[in-house]
């Protein structure tokens, strides 16, 4: 879906979203129940983060996880403001503070000005904290041909003996990930970040901002969290746009099929690509 049409869709809900001269971050504000923003550092300091309980089931613990989040301020007037909108770009495992850097001054000029546009990397990610310390600094070029190779292998490939090595290749990747998390990793922290916990994540950053309810764009595995947030919380659902919608239901009974299912027509969008001479103009 594009953004031109997705603006369609945002219309048609009643859901606009903000334009602005500039990201801001939050600073860590302890012991409180506010969020106060300030400039965004050219730096990844993960003091700029909003703290909450680390495990929602267990209300005597003090532990909590540091949600790092970036703000594209509203610019339209006053009086057309329709105050927050949380963002989440997917993944599992995408970074929405990176995302509002990267595509904040876009959104924003899609919806008028009219919203707050909050990214926030969702446990686990990013620059929310504690890390899972799964791996050392080593690792980031490990993660870094992962990404590369999640983008799949090139079309000529797909169907054949290339796309079943490349889907190895990504398989030995994951499993010595799982076993590093399993022998170096944080435990309590792997244990307590799950889709459900980030769910309620979202509700402490509504609160925290003083909002009456959750205004909330998300794209692909965004569309599962916001389904989540949805079945706990219906009541505090102001305006919610699920964009690429995936299956809920399924990413919590077995996320490997949930995997399958998303790939089901993969191959005949990239043969209908590659007939229609749509690849070769655009080299």
């Amino acid at each position: 879906m594009s953004f031109l049409t997705w603006r369609k869709a945002v219309g048609l809900s009643g859901l606009m979203i903000l334009p602005t001269h500039g990201a801001l971050i939050h600073t860590r504000q302890p012991n409180t129940n506010t969020i106060s923003w300030s400039p965004c550092p050219d730096s990844d300091s993960t003091q700029c983060a909003f703290d909450v309980p680390l495990d929602y089931t267990n209300p005597n613990s003090n532990t909590t996880v540091s949600i790092f989040l970036r703000k594209y301020p509203a610019t339209a007037p006053e009086d057309q403001r329709l105050g927050s909108l949380l963002t989440n770009p997917g993944g599992p495992g995408g970074s929405g503070s990176q995302w509002i850097a990267e595509a904040g001054e876009e959104l924003s000029t899609l919806v008028d000005g009219k919203y707050d546009i909050i990214g926030f990397d969702p446990r686990a990610v990013n620059l929310t904290g504690p890390p899972t310390a799964c791996h050392d600094a080593e690792a980031k070029f490990v993660h870094r041909e992962y990404q590369l190779l999640m983008q799949g292998p090139p079309i000529p490939h797909i169907g054949g003996a290339g796309e079943t090595a490349h889907v190895a290749k990504l398989a030995a990747i994951q499993a010595g990930h799982n076993a590093a998390c399993e022998q170096n990793g944080n435990q309590e922290m792997l244990r307590n970040s799950g889709t459900v916990a980030v769910a309620k994540d979202m509700e402490q950053i509504v609160r925290a901002l003083g909002e009456d309810g959750l205004n909330y764009l998300g794209y692909s595995y965004g569309t599962v969290l916001g389904a989540t947030f949805a079945a706990i919380r219906p009541d505090l659902v102001k305006r919610m746009v699920l964009d690429g919608v995936s299956d809920s239901e399924s990413y919590f009974n077995d996320i490997k099929q949930w995997g399958r299912d998303g790939m089901q027509d993969t191959h005949k969008v990239c043969d209908k690509l590659r007939h229609s001479g749509w690849v070769s103009n655009s080299d």
